[in-house]
This record gives structure tokens, C-alpha cells and sequence, in this order.
């Protein structure tokens, strides 16, 4: 009977002898692995000057609503649809980039910061084939491919933690 009383109060001792080392805890971030982009629309306009636009709805979050981002691009030397360089669309942390291909496709990039002011930021990239665009009487030209798509395989430029 004295074992079972002695025994807590040493178990207690060596307890509180150690060290105590709280666990190392990281903050939960919702883990995106596509971007649904969707009402994806791009066309150049024949006037003085060709200009280009582009719009689109993409969902980088299911806790979030949809962000739209739309952008346009004077090209003065062709009748194509250019390249459009870094533009915010209305949610801040979202934003894209649209750059045309040797092969007249076009490389999609859709950024989301994870965390502002933060050090996570996401990057996906969709390849958008050369048959989804259509050159209209050799003056303008459309994109005519689906518009809805998901932007797969996500990359993390950014290490969301230190």
C-alpha cells in the first residue's frame, strides 16, 4: 500500500524536473489543389489602336466567392490577341497573367497570395491550345475554346512557413 502512495509523488518529481517543450504548432491553410476558372472570354478589336481583352471568373478557394479579372492590351503591331502582364483582379491577393505561344496558344497564370502580406503564394498554369483561338477575316481574332476549365497541379513559389 505505501508503494502505490510513494510512487505518484516520484512519477510527479520526474515530471516536473523535465523541461517543458510545447508542441510546435502551424497555422491551418485550406490546401487548393485547382483553380476553376469559368465565363473565360478574350478577343482583339480592330480600331485605332488594336487593342485586345480579356475576362474571366476563377475560384481560388471554396471559402471564397468567385474573383473576376479582366485586363486589356494595346498591340499595335498585330490583329492578334496579346500578351496581357501581371494584372490584379478584384480580390488583391489574385492575380494572372496571359502570354502568347510560338505555337499561337497561350500559357494562363493564375497567382494567389495565401496569406497577405504573405509568404505563401501559389502559381497554376493552364496551357490553352492554339485551336482555341480563331482568326476572323484575317482583322481580329477570338477565343473560341471552352469557357470553363480547371487550372490543375498548383505550384507553391513561396514557402507559406519560414
Amino acid at each position: 500500500m505505501k508503494l502505490t502512495t510513494i510512487a505518484p509523488l516520484a512519477l510527479a518529481r520526474t515530471v516536473l524536473a523535465t523541461p517543458f517543450d510545447p508542441p510546435k504548432v502551424k497555422p491551418m491553410v485550406p490546401t487548393v489543389t485547382t483553380f476553376n476558372v469559368s465565363n473565360f472570354q478574350a478577343y482583339s478589336v480592330i480600331e485605332d489602336p488594336k487593342w485586345s481583352l480579356i475576362h474571366f471568373s476563377v475560384s481560388v478557394s471554396t471559402l471564397f466567392a468567385p474573383t473576376f479579372c479582366t485586363s486589356f492590351a494595346i498591340t499595335p503591331d498585330s490583329h492578334f490577341i496579346g500578351d496581357f502582364p501581371l494584372k490584379n483582379c478584384t480580390e488583391p491577393r489574385v492575380s494572372f497573367t496571359l502570354t502568347r505561344t510560338e505555337d499561337k496558344g497561350a500559357a494562363l497564370e493564375v497567382f494567389h497570395a495565401l496569406a497577405p502580406p504573405g509568404p505563401g503564394l501559389s502559381r497554376g498554369t493552364f496551357k490553352i491550345p492554339a485551336d482555341w483561338f480563331e482568326e476572323k477575316d484575317g482583322k481580329s481574332e477570338d477565343f473560341v475554346g471552352p469557357q470553363s476549365f480547371f487550372i490543375e497541379d498548383l505550384e507553391l513559389l513561396q514557402p507559406i512557413w519560414g
